[in-house]
């Protein structure tokens, strides 16, 4: 009898010895970071050697594919009764079951992907977008990502030492993360808001919670602005909040953009919003999803200021060209006579050609930009007035 309570004492030793392991560096890999702090990363698709481009999400609730990719590639698929909803709607989506994926000659086996158009989301970022990496991978890992080396590092489950002048959020995680946060404006709010890497923003905040709330004065009138989600685009109203603060981190005059939320995608009341990539980003993170922690510590772009920038004119590469695809009405663009369609052939002098550099120019608040178009066959002068949100 004692030594059979001996053996099942050691048995529970070295179990706890197990259970104790230190994490270890599975892999490494560079990442891309595109407008606010979106993080892209490169990848293979078992047994395609093609490499793909992910976005990095914590927003998301699994794992997708581009659709058109799936058509490239010769993937099969089928039809589901699940459901993707995001910013722009809802849909049943096709699943390509039992994948493998290689990050950084590490595989990660046993991926169930669901399909999804990202050709708008292609448009945007200039580059070819093949997927997102959600809460499927992070569930399973140890995910480290280093906005000032630009690095994303992957470790096995296990026993890890975060970095010192860091803190550590800790609240279950069963898809995608969320935690408490500060709000202050007209009044003081206190409530949970996801934590979403993969929306480029700053804040978004439910139209319902703005409603019953009243965080604003009913005298300020926010501003019309378009963003775009993995399901669309969508119209929303943009305005500035004075004080948002988690945990030890507090920023003044953040933008945040006002989502009505048809289909309750936020789940309102439970969460009043979402903190994206426009905070995140500010930070290098742990994603720690197996012992329910995010670390975060502030990097080198802490302390830069925020875009307020407000010239309602949405441009992205078309077939080769930089064309406006959106004009808010009642904006700086709409009074300075831009329409859909028309081609930016250059802005101040600047004829690159490059999606990217336009719309760093687009973010000068308080200036009158002189941008030459293209409409139909004639090149016009444009002269845009940029305002600011604030």
């Amino acid at each position: 009898m004692r030594k059979f309570v001996f053996a099942i004492f050691i048995f529970i030793i070295s179990f706890q010895l197990r259970a104790e392991e230190d994490a270890k560096l599975l892999a490494q890999f560079p990442f891309e970071k595109f407008l606010s702090g979106i993080v892209i990363i490169k990848a293979q698709l078992s047994p395609y050697k093609d490499s793909l481009n992910f976005i990095l999400d914590t927003g998301s609730g699994g794992i997708s594919l581009d659709s058109t990719t799936c058509v490239k590639l010769g993937i099969e698929s089928r039809m589901t009764d699940t459901f993707a909803s995001g910013v722009g709607g809802k849909r049943r989506v096709r699943f390509t079951f039992n994948r493998t994926l290689n990050l950084g000659g590490y595989n990660v086996d046993s991926l169930n992907f669901h399909l999804n158009d990202y050709s708008l989301l292609s448009a945007l970022y200039n580059i070819k977008i093949d997927g997102i990496i959600g809460y499927s991978f992070l569930k399973r890992y140890i995910v480290t990502v280093d906005y000032d080396a630009a690095m994303v590092k992957v470790y096995s489950k296990g026993k890890f030492n975060y970095p010192s002048r860091g803190f550590v959020f800790k609240k279950p995680i069963t898809s995608i993360p969320f935690e408490s946060v500060s709000i202050s404006d007209a009044k003081k709010v206190d409530g949970n808001f996801y934590f979403d890497s993969g929306a480029g923003l700053e804040l978004l905040f439910s139209k319902q919670f703005v409603a019953d709330s009243n965080i604003f004065l009913p005298k300020r009138k926010p501003l019309i602005a378009n963003v775009e989600g993995v399901m669309g685009r969508e119209n929303m109203s943009i305005a500035v909040v004075k004080s948002f603060s988690f945990g030890p981190y507090n920023f003044k005059h953040v933008p945040v953009f006002i989502y009505a939320d048809s289909n309750n995608v936020l789940k309102y009341p439970r969460q009043l919003g979402l903190v994206g990539s426009g905070i995140l980003s500010r930070f290098n993170l742990i994603l720690n999803f197996p012992e329910n922690e995010i670390f975060l510590k502030p990097n080198n772009s802490f302390n830069d200021p925020f875009d307020y920038s407000y010239s309602g004119l949405n441009i992205w590469e078309n077939k080769g060209k930089v064309e406006v695809y959106d004009v808010i009405p009642n904006s700086p663009a709409e009074k300075a006579g831009f329409i859909v369609g028309d081609e930016i052939i250059g802005i101040e002098k600047v004829f690159s050609g490059s999606l990217q550099a336009y719309r760093k120019m687009l973010k000068s608040e308080k200036t009158t930009l002189s941008i030459v178009i293209k409409r139909e066959k004639d090149y016009m002068p444009m002269l845009l007035k940029v305002s600011s949100i604030l």
